[in-house]
């Protein structure tokens, strides 16, 4: 599958959502939820070079169980500001689905080259999704997937932002270029383990200061 994606730099989480909302037809919530990533190569790091990307996630929407995806992204260009990937996914559930494969890997002689956490809010909207992506020590961005460069830049005219800073560049070509004293490889958010039971502890203050 085909995937055509742009980011949208340094954004307000919380305005970017409420246009979102404002869109016709209105937009659906997909997903939101902590991510935690595991990128993997070979030793002589040839997926790297070829900017392909093989990609472990653990997925845990809120109030729900984990699942994890498989991912390899063919690179295929940069073009109109959209990078464009040939995407082959693989879901898996259970528990222990995401250290089991990361296992796996390591076994057949792949390296973990990158490990990393964020919170992600995604929303559908005609033929798109939007993407709001969290990460700890960086501003939030918006990853915007579409069938087209055009209707991306549709969809940024929509929402209003188009004085914004666009980018193609992957999460790790974005944190050398603008946020180098940030180390991606690492970045987790503190107490992330008990990420639910923090989300609960949040609901039960925001009650009983209301």
């Amino acid at each position: 599958m085909m995937e055509i994606e742009r980011k949208i730099l340094e954004i307000k989480s919380k305005e970017v959502v409420a246009r979102i909302l404002r869109l016709r037809p209105r937009s659906k919530k997909v997903f939101e939820g902590l991510v935690r990533v595991k990128y993997f190569d070979f030793c002589d790091g040839r997926i790297c070079k070829k900017r392909d990307l093989l990609r472990v996630r653990e997925i845990s929407p809120r109030g729900k169980k984990p699942y994890t995806e498989l991912v390899y992204k063919t690179f295929k260009c940069v073009k109109n500001m959209c990078k464009y990937f040939d995407e082959l996914e693989f879901k898996f559930v259970g528990e222990k689905s995401f250290e089991n494969l990361s296992t796996l890997f390591k076994e057949i002689g792949l390296k973990q080259t990158l490990y990393y956490e964020k919170r992600r809010t995604l929303y559908s909207w005609k033929n798109l999704n939007f993407e709001i992506d969290e990460h700890p020590k960086i501003p939030a961005f918006l990853e915007i997937e579409a069938p087209s460069p055009a209707v991306i830049d549709k969809a940024i005219k929509a929402l209003g932002l188009e004085k914004y800073e666009q980018t193609a560049e992957n999460i790790s070509e974005l944190m050398k270029r603008k946020y180098p004293k940030v180390k991606l490889d690492g970045l987790k958010f503190k107490g992330s383990a008990n990420y639910k039971n923090l989300i609960k502890i949040r609901r039960f203050v925001t009650i009983r200061n209301s």
